[in-house]
């Protein structure tokens, strides 16, 4: 399991159904703080890129750039693997 920090409550729903001995219940501590949600992976200073600069670090990051999708993907796939049972657990409830 790898999780994206973009993608926080779905890589808490994977890890709350993969591992639920160390991580139950973290979803719910992640979004009783809405102010610590608020304030992270911002950057009040950001300055705007060129072009010609983010095709330099495509060009550069290629194999970084492909992992990180890969992971993302994955992560996407865990996480409808997990809603599909917990669907399927329901049902039978």
């Amino acid at each position: 399991m790898v999780g994206v920090l973009e993608e926080m409550d779905k890589t808490l729903s994977v890890l709350e159904h993969e591992l639920p001995e160390v991580f139950s219940g973290a979803a719910e501590v992640y979004n009783s703080h809405p102010e610590i949600r608020r304030k992270m992976n911002r950057n009040a200073y950001k300055l705007p890129v060129r072009e010609e600069t983010l095709e330099r670090v495509r060009a550069n990051f290629t194999r970084e750039i492909e992992f990180y999708q890969f992971v993302r993907d994955r992560l996407d796939r865990q996480h409808q693997e997990v809603r599909a049972t917990v669907l399927k657990e329901e049902k039978e409830n």
